[in-house]
């Protein structure tokens, strides 16, 4: 009898599902809440909860907004409606800067907010509609398309945080039902993550609690940075700041 120690066992298993994964699986887009933050080149109407159309003419040098993420950029200050900006550092893209004259924020179309569409792309092998007696449909979902997938251990906080997936080019939520939901299993030890997905109507969509996944940075605080220093004033810093635009 050969004795295999336990420990190679598992490796070999993580290493062969990894590599079937790659070699197997297909790309499934996976959609997260999206980056927001407010605007810092104008006033906030709390009342209506969208731009007050106001310049903040305390906002002269450019910021990094969602610093230290993939959806980080730079935003610079763009005076409209005012008589004079002293000391603004404009975009240096601009041939010619200058105040605007417009009704609504130039920055922010007068939304009040900035937002980035949250997508990651991950690999997974799709099996659509599996025969597997540990997933009970209840009769409202009997009839759709379910979609199980197996990914990489490391996507299980964010395929469970997502909004919604497409995959092969469908719409699908979370499986709600029981034995749905994502998990990680392997040979003792946390190898795969595995999840059900349904197919759904277009608009509609879930999403739960974040966790400490580096790609699920929308938390709500340190999103801009602090406005670039004069001494570098089209360089803003490339971490949080200490206030909240």
């Amino acid at each position: 009898m050969i004795n295999i120690p336990a420990a190679k066992l598992k490796k070999q298993f993580k290493e062969g599902f990894h590599q079937y994964i790659k070699k197997m699986g297909r790309d499934v887009i996976v959609h997260l809440k999206p980056f927001s933050v407010d605007c810092p080149n104008c006033l906030v109407d709390s009342v209506r909860n969208t731009s007050a159309n106001v310049y903040d003419e305390s906002f002269i040098r450019p910021v990094n907004i969602f610093p230290g993420t993939y959806a980080e950029r730079i935003i610079y200050p763009a005076p409209f409606n005012v008589t004079a900006a002293s000391g603004v550092q404009y975009d240096p893209s601009l041939l010619d800067p200058k105040i605007l004259k417009t009704t609504v924020c130039p920055v922010c179309r007068g939304e009040g907010i900035l937002t980035y569409e949250d997508e990651v792309t991950i690999k997974g092998v799709v099996t659509w509609n599996p025969k597997e007696e540990t997933l009970d449909l209840a009769p409202g979902y009997e009839g759709k398309p379910v979609c199980r997938i197996k990914t990489y251990e490391y996507n299980y906080a964010l395929v469970r945080d997502a909004k919604y997936f497409l995959v092969d080019g469908e719409k699908c939520e979370h499986c709600k039902e029981e034995g749905g939901a994502p998990r990680v299993k392997g040979l003792g030890a946390d190898h795969i993550t595995e999840f059900y997905v349904t197919a759904v109507e277009v608009g509609k969509s879930d999403s739960i609690n974040l966790d400490e996944d580096s790609r699920l940075q929308y938390n709500k605080i340190g999103r801009v940075s602090d406005q670039a220093p004069p001494a570098a004033p089209t360089i803003p810093p490339q971490v949080p700041g200490d206030d909240v635009w």
